[in-house]
C-alpha cells in the first residue's frame, strides 16, 4: 500500500506507483506486508521520499507583445529570496515564452524577462522592452503574465524585503488599483493591436498598460 503524507493512496497497491501530474510537494511511503518462510506475517515500511512537484509553465511578456526577450523562472524560498540559479528559461515570440515541461517548482516563483522589443500601443513605435518581473504562485500547468503591473508589485515586495508578499498582498492590491479583479499574473491582457478592449479584466488590464505607455 502506497501512502501520501501518511494517507493511503486509493488503489495504489501494486509493486510500483506512478505519481499523477497533480501530485507533488509531499512525502511518499510504501508499506509491504507478506508471509515469511516461517509462516509469520511481516510488515516493512519504507523511509519517506519527498516528492518535488513539477509543471508545464510559460510566460506572456506584455508591454505590447514582446519579441526576442529572455525570460527565466526561479524558485522563491520561505524567507522571500529568489534562488540565484534559474530553473528554466525561454525566449519570447509574440510575447510567449515556454519554460518547457515539468519545471520543478511548487509555490512562489520569480520570473524575470530581459531584452526584446515591442510595438508601443500608443505611438506604434518599436521600443526596447525594459527589465520586467513577476512573482507568481505555481500550483498547476499555466502561462503567467509579466507586465508593468507585475513589475510594480514586484518592486513593492522587494521594498518589503520578502517576494512572497507579492503573491499575498501586492499582486491583488496593484490589480485592484488598476481595475483588474483577477490575478494580474494569470489574466492575459487583450491585444489592442487586434482587438478592442471590453469592460472585463482582460480589457481593463490592456487599457491600464496603454495608459502607462501614454504617461511614459
Amino acid at each position: 500500500q502506497w501512502f501520501s503524507n501518511g494517507d493511503q493512496i486509493a488503489g495504489a497497491t501494486s509493486a510500483s506507483y506512478t505519481l499523477s501530474r497533480g501530485e507533488g510537494g509531499e512525502s511518499v511511503t510504501v508499506v509491504v506486508r507478506y508471509t515469511d518462510a516461517s509462516g509469520l506475517r511481516e510488515t516493512v515500511e519504507s523511509a519517506p521520499v519527498d516528492i518535488q512537484a513539477a509543471f508545464t509553465l510559460g510566460a506572456l511578456y506584455v508591454h505590447g507583445l514582446v519579441d526576442g526577450a529572455v525570460c527565466e523562472i526561479s524558485a522563491v524560498d520561505a524567507s522571500g529570496a529568489a534562488a540565484s540559479t534559474p530553473l528554466a528559461s525561454g525566449t519570447t515570440s509574440s510575447g510567449l515564452a515556454s519554460f518547457g515541461e515539468l519545471v520543478p517548482v511548487d509555490g512562489t516563483a520569480f520570473i524575470s524577462c530581459t531584452g526584446g522589443t515591442y510595438v508601443d500601443e500608443v505611438t506604434a513605435l518599436v521600443l526596447d522592452a525594459p527589465l520586467t518581473r513577476a512573482v507568481v504562485n505555481v500550483d498547476s500547468d499555466t502561462t503567467f503574465t509579466v507586465s508593468p503591473l507585475t513589475e510594480i508589485a514586484t518592486q513593492l515586495a522587494e521594498a518589503a524585503g520578502d517576494l512572497n508578499t507579492a503573491v499575498s498582498t501586492y499582486n491583488p492590491a496593484v490589480g485592484i488599483n488598476f481595475g483588474v479583479s483577477g490575478d494580474i499574473t494569470e489574466v492575459a491582457p487583450t491585444n489592442l493591436a487586434t482587438t478592442a478592449a471590453s469592460n472585463d479584466d482582460a480589457g481593463r488590464y490592456a487599457t491600464a498598460l496603454a495608459l502607462i505607455s501614454q504617461l511614459d
